[in-house]
């Protein structure tokens, strides 16, 4: 891994150099426009990546990332992504795969003004996913989503947008899928930006009839907040959802299936004293799936503390504390259901605006109902950002350990990197 980890490195240091960094434009202005790249390498479950709703499946990964975004002018820019993902699974070689992704946000101010503006965008996707040892997996993808967005102020905002998402199978013809989509959001505020409201609609429908899937889909979005005079509660933040997905698309997983789904969210915001507050939330879950035996429902309560150390012109350094609770009940499988509880710590430092670091620690407890899964599991976190050529240049690096204490099984470790490069030019 370390091997691997130093030729990436080496890889982006070549790539980046080749961009001239001097943060202005031709007009001597200063430039909006930035370019970067990442590369991370290590292992991950399937735990991690799917709310550990599904199998705790380990596997090694590798992906890269190069991102050009740019502002032509006050009125229209673009920005434009390369993707590559590789993941190789310990026990399930029908899942080992490759994604390559080339993904383009446009957008044209039909017309902006200092208090309101009316905006055109289209996003364009194009994928390609293949399966080693599983062809009637692979796919390629193209979908389109032109919108419109009228904002003013930061009073009201509507967005509409429309288009499809086209899934053509190399071997399984059957599977072909051609979506059309139309989504309708917004938020507005009122009571001097006390009170806003959000939400939103957007149904789906696929061109024909599949076994095990719903020809049209519906989602629903509400959600009310509202900031309070005194600071025993400073805030709160409420959110509903609920509709139907699929896990390919909603959730970029190695299979594909539909469900429904609701969620639910409170948050309450405290402010104990000028250094400290805290927060309270509470998300409760369902999901029905179609054809799989995941069906499950729970909830997860987590207490934050925020606590400020240190804070001037110079540097500025705050700790996060989390201690949290998630009940996950399963409706067909039996002995799945657990119940986790989480703490974690996290510091934070910044010194004069151009570099930054953090450190944190995670443990967590689960609790089955069939006592030959119990586990403790342990993460360490470390991030450091720093800034060069006057803030045009920005290096970031990451590094993730995790530990498993298994009750009735071997323990395991995982480990990863993640490297990042940013210019402006």
């Amino acid at each position: 891994m370390i091997k691997n980890f130093i030729i990436l490195f080496l890889a982006m240091i070549i790539l980046s150099s080749s961009v001239k960094v001097d943060g202005t434009g031709s007009s001597g202005k200063k430039s909006k426009s930035r370019i970067s790249s990442s590369v991370e390498s290590g292992q991950r479950s399937t735990a991690d990546d799917y709310k550990e709703e599904d199998d705790d499946l380990d596997y090694t990964y590798s992906n890269y990332k190069v991102k050009v975004k740019q502002a032509l002018s006050d009125r229209f820019g673009y920005d434009l992504s390369s993707f590559t993902y590789t993941k190789d699974y310990d026990s399930s070689d029908a899942l080992d795969n490759r994604s390559q992704i080339i993904k383009t946000n446009w957008f044209y101010y039909l017309s902006k003004q200092k208090q309101r503006s009316f905006k055109f965008g289209i996003k364009i996707q194009y994928k390609e996913k293949s399966f080693y040892d599983s062809p009637d997996r692979e796919f390629t993808q193209l979908m389109v989503l032109p919108s419109l967005k009228f904002k003013k102020e930061d009073i009201y905002s509507v967005k509409l947008s429309t288009g499809f998402n086209k899934y053509d199978y190399l071997t399984a013809d059957q599977k072909n899928q051609l979506k059309y989509s139309a989504k309708l959001d917004g938020y507005r505020f009122f009571s001097k930006k006390k009170l806003k409201l959000s939400g939103y609609y957007r149904i789906e429908h696929l061109n024909n009839t599949q076994t095990g899937r719903d020809r049209t889909k519906h989602n629903i979005m509400s959600g009310i907040d509202y900031v309070f005079d005194n600071n025993f509660i400073y805030k709160i933040k409420t959110k509903a959802k609920w509709g139907k997905r699929d896990t390919k698309e909603e959730e970029d997983r190695d299979d594909d299936s539909d469900y429904e789904y609701r969620k639910y969210k409170v948050m309450t915001v405290h402010k104990i004293s000028k250094k400290l507050k805290t927060n309270l939330k509470y998300d409760y879950f369902i999901k029905d799936y179609k054809v799989t035996d995941l069906d499950h429902k729970g909830f997860y309560f987590v207490n934050g503390y925020d606590y400020e150390i240190l804070k001037d012109k110079a540097q500025r350094s705050w700790l996060n504390f989390d201690f949290g609770r998630k009940d996950t009940r399963y409706i067909e499988k039996t002995g799945k259901d657990y119940r986790k509880v989480t703490a974690d710590i996290k510091l934070n430092y910044n010194r004069k605006k151009n570099w930054k670091t953090s450190f944190g620690i995670e443990s967590s407890f689960y609790k089955y109902d069939n006592e030959q899964n119990d586990k403790k599991r342990y993460y360490a976190k470390w991030n450091v950002e720093k800034l060069f050529i006057n803030g045009e240049l920005n290096v970031d690096l990451g590094l993730k350990y995790r530990f498993t204490d298994k009750k009735h099984e071997l323990d395991d470790e995982q480990e990863a990197v993640r490297v990042g490069l940013s210019y402006k030019f």
